[in-house]
């Protein structure tokens, strides 16, 4: 796949090995979480500390992997997450993030979850919050993948506000880009 933006959004995957240090401003988050990889098992979200994630309190989501259909369903959307999208996603599935933009679940999003499970990788999202009428509001996050019960069941993610800075991807091919 080229390189594109959708809708103001840009989405790679990148092998899960990748140095963390190609990763910016969430060095370490990846670094965290790789630290918590057992016998090449991803963590569970029970393995990690409150105070572990100190440095990103307010700006992580937990979601859960669904299947049949594919979806997420967010068991925590931080405060600061909800501040920055105006709406706080706790027990809701991201295809409702999509009403009536369900397209735009299905061409972009979807797949790009999808690819992130498959590959085992790690993603980079980045985007402005146009939809939401808070085009004023750039972001930039990572997701990674946890386990439950022995399965990669879910995915964990924080997020940065950018400034006037540009977002900066790991100067690597992704194995996954839309």
């Amino acid at each position: 796949m080229s390189a594109s933006t959708v809708q103001g959004w840009s989405y790679r995957c990148y092998h899960g090995d990748l140095d963390a240090g190609k990763f910016g401003l969430f060095e370490t988050f990846v670094e965290l979480w790789r630290s918590k990889i057992h016998s090449g098992i991803f963590p569970s979200w029970r393995e990690f500390e409150f105070e572990e994630f100190e440095e990103w309190w307010g700006r992580l989501s937990l979601a859960e992997i669904k299947n049949a259909p594919f979806d997420l369903e967010f068991i925590l959307w931080g405060t600061q997450l909800t501040n920055w999208w105006s709406i706080d996603y706790t027990r809701k599935n991201m295809s409702e993030a999509y009403e009536g933009r369900q397209e735009n679940w299905e061409q972009y999003e979807g797949p790009y979850f999808r690819s992130l499970i498959e590959h085992h990788g790690i993603g980079m999202i980045c985007g402005t919050l146009t939809l939401l009428d808070r085009e004023f509001i750039h972001v930039q996050g990572v997701d990674v993948l946890l386990t439950k019960d022995d399965e990669v069941s879910q995915v964990l993610s924080c997020y940065a506000k950018l400034g006037s800075e540009q977002p900066k991807f790991p100067d690597v091919e992704p194995v996954f880009i839309v």
